[in-house]
């Protein structure tokens, strides 16, 4: 072999080290982050922050009923609380609407309405 060529082969060798280590390095996974339950404090300054008018209610309520499911959403552990909470106060204002809207619909005169 000439010494163009052996020179080549051994440029190719280290650049398929190199690439070998980094894909070593880009392989090693993250340790995840490990879930911790919020406190009630810091859960009811998150309610009012968002704009709950009772925050540390929904504090309580919402620690009591994930407490008693193992702090888990459906089948699956709860990786963020944060998330959970804005659900948990969009489900509330729509349970708030549906009762605003069933409560209007009771107001109304039925037999005025022709059919």
């Amino acid at each position: 072999m000439t010494v163009e060529i052996m020179e080549m082969m051994a440029s190719l060798i280290n650049r398929i080290e190199s690439l070998e280590d980094q894909v070593k390095k880009l392989s090693k996974k993250t340790p995840m982050k490990r879930f911790v339950k919020p406190g009630e404090y810091e859960l009811g300054c998150y309610f009012h922050d968002k704009g709950s008018n009772t925050c540390q209610d929904d504090a309580k309520a919402f620690i009591d009923h994930y407490e008693s499911n193992g702090w888990k959403v459906g089948k699956n552990p709860m990786k963020n609380w944060q998330a959970a909470a804005r659900n948990w106060m969009k489900g509330k204002s729509n349970a708030t609407n549906n009762i605003k809207r069933l409560t209007t619909a009771n107001d109304l005169d039925l037999d005025a309405i022709d059919y």
